[in-house]
């Protein structure tokens, strides 16, 4: 079954691409806060592994996904790891990724249909952006975190 665009994919045309080990990932930049260093988390007693925790940041309680453990399952663990902190409307998260590269601007030519897989995780994949020689997969961040995950990080805070 041959997988299409997103209807809404055609729209967005700037991204914040960011690596998770040394796969490089993106998100559309309307999704995106703002991005800080990775700091002090404290834990949240039960939490799934890639639940890092809770931080304050400027009086608002951000919860911390490991973004690495979420989808590959391997541990964020880079020395210039950062937290990209989410628009997503009444939840504060942030991701923990491995580092973010840049922002990218990205015309309709640049971009394919996500991959045909068996593997319900990659449904988390909108598409693929071809920049120069590489392939970037674009991030669908609300299928990746899912929204039971949201729900359950809220309660876990609240």
């Amino acid at each position: 079954m041959e997988r299409t665009l997103d209807t809404g994919l055609e729209n967005l045309d700037r991204f914040m691409v960011f690596n998770l080990g040394k796969d490089v990932y993106a998100l559309s930049l309307t999704d995106v806060k703002e991005v800080i260093g990775f700091g002090a988390v404290t834990p949240v007693p039960n939490a799934p592994p890639y639940f890092k925790g809770v931080l304050n940041l400027r009086d608002h309680v951000i919860s911390i996904v490991d973004l690495g453990q979420k989808l590959r399952g391997a541990e964020i663990k880079s020395a210039e790891r950062a937290i990209i902190v989410l628009d997503v409307p009444s939840h504060h998260i942030g991701i923990l990724v491995d580092g973010v590269e840049s922002v990218i601007k990205a015309d309709k030519d640049m971009m394919q249909p996500p991959p045909v897989t068996t593997d319900q995780k990659s449904e988390c994949v909108r598409g693929i952006i071809r920049e120069q020689q590489r392939l970037i997969l674009l991030l669908d961040i609300n299928e990746a975190l899912s929204l039971q995950t949201l729900t359950a990080l809220h309660k876990s805070v609240a």
